[in-house]
């Protein structure tokens, strides 16, 4: 299944830590897995907090209503982003898609409010605010509270040796990549894509 392949390059959270306590207790809404991968950091509500905060090294991750063009800076500069409403094909799933960030949308179990700069839960009323550390799994659709240790992807292991047998066979098989950055293109160019094109 080639949606395998790609999960192997996002960030993830360790067997461990899927099985500990810390993300079993923790995960206090569920929505759509809109993007892959893991994400930690400290919850803001519009796209102007989460570039002002990632331009002084903070980890975020911006939640809203829903999104729209007006916020892919912020969008850009989050770490993952969260949504109350929308789906699959929504902004928010196919900007972060594109741009390879973990995504949780249609969130139905939370309520954002932008003017409050609070994320409550519903069933619990527990309300998180601009500031709190959380953690989200855009694989799975969990939102979780606190911090969860992240994985970053790794091309070793299976898909290592499958990049390497290509790298073998120069000539035969090209590896494209889709790079809107520079760091896409740095990772796109790393020592398993001989072949990159611009």
């Amino acid at each position: 299944d080639p949606t395998h392949v790609e999960q192997l390059l996002h960030p993830t959270f360790s067997p461990d830590a899927l099985k500990s306590l810390a993300y079993t207790k923790g995960v206090v809404a569920k929505g759509l897995p809109g993007s892959p991968g893991a994400a930690v950091g400290r919850l803001v509500f519009t796209p102007k907090q989460a570039e002002d905060m990632k331009a002084k090294g903070e980890s975020v991750i911006l939640a809203r209503e829903t999104t729209s063009p007006e916020d892919v800076g912020g969008m850009w500069a989050a770490a993952g982003i969260v949504t109350a409403r929308g789906g699959m094909t929504s902004h928010a799933a196919v900007v972060a898609r594109g741009w390879g960030k973990p995504c949780v949308c249609g969130c139905s179990d939370i309520v954002v409010s932008e003017v409050n700069e609070t994320l409550t839960v519903k069933e619990t009323n527990e309300v998180f605010r601009a500031g709190d550390v959380v953690s989200m799994n855009g694989a799975t659709g969990e939102v979780i509270r606190g911090s969860i240790e992240v994985n970053t992807p790794s091309l070793e292991g299976g898909l290592g040796l499958l990049l390497s047998w290509a790298d073998q066979e120069e000539g035969v098989m090209k590896v494209l990549a889709n790079a809107d950055s520079g760091p896409d293109a740095m990772q796109a160019a790393g020592k398993f894509w001989k072949h990159f094109v611009q």
